[in-house]
């Protein structure tokens, strides 16, 4: 069994911008005291998560296997009587499993804001305005780049037999039994094989 791990000119990089568990973005005018007032107020919050990935690689994999069983010989200078060569078996397996630029990334999302409030409590006075602007926006962003150049050669043979009784005069009773030469290849490839979760 051969395994072959590349992750060559691999980069990855995340960035993320994050805050942590925050309140809800809260709008306060309370505790006011005045007669036709206007009170204002404006909240934008704003959270933003960027998740950014690349990832190069240029792969060369080269496999060889052969089987030979045979090639055996029996020369007599003259008479060849019951002269045997016995059969064979050659077996090669060849196991390779090759990962080239996989990624599994499991992120953490943004955490929720809960809902905006705004408090105009313990206002007095006549005609009070109270004016309130609260905007939330949660930003995820996720950009993963990945290339992989991949060369693959496999160059697999068999040969079984080959095997040679030979006599200058008679050949008798001579007996070539049956060989078997296999020769087998497994290749699992993955190849930017890209899994990305948000938890």
């Amino acid at each position: 069994m051969k395994k072959l791990f590349a992750l060559g000119l691999a980069m990855m990089a995340a960035l993320v911008l994050a805050s942590s568990a925050q309140a809800a973005p809260a709008c306060s005018m309370k505790n006011n005291s005045s007669d036709d007032g206007s009170f204002k107020c404006k909240v934008d919050a704003k959270r933003k998560l960027d998740i950014n990935t690349s990832a190069g690689a240029f792969y060369h994999s080269s496999t060889t296997a052969s089987s030979n069983v045979g090639g055996n010989t029996i020369s007599a200078g003259e008479d060849a009587e019951d002269a045997t060569i016995g059969g064979g078996n050659a077996t090669t397996s060849v196991g390779s499993y090759e990962d080239i630029n996989s990624l599994d990334l499991v992120y953490k999302g943004l955490p929720d804001g809960g809902t905006p409030s705004v408090d105009i409590s313990n206002n007095s006075g006549d005609d009070p305005k109270f004016e309130a602007d609260v905007k939330e926006k949660s930003d995820e962003k996720i950009d993963d780049h990945a290339f992989a150049g991949v060369h693959a050669t496999e160059t697999l043979s068999s040969n079984g037999g080959g095997n040679t009784v030979s006599a200058d005069e008679d050949n008798t009773g001579s007996t070539i039994s049956g060989s078997n030469a296999t020769t087998s290849s497994d290749t699992e490839r993955w190849v930017n094989f890209r899994r990305i979760r948000r938890k």
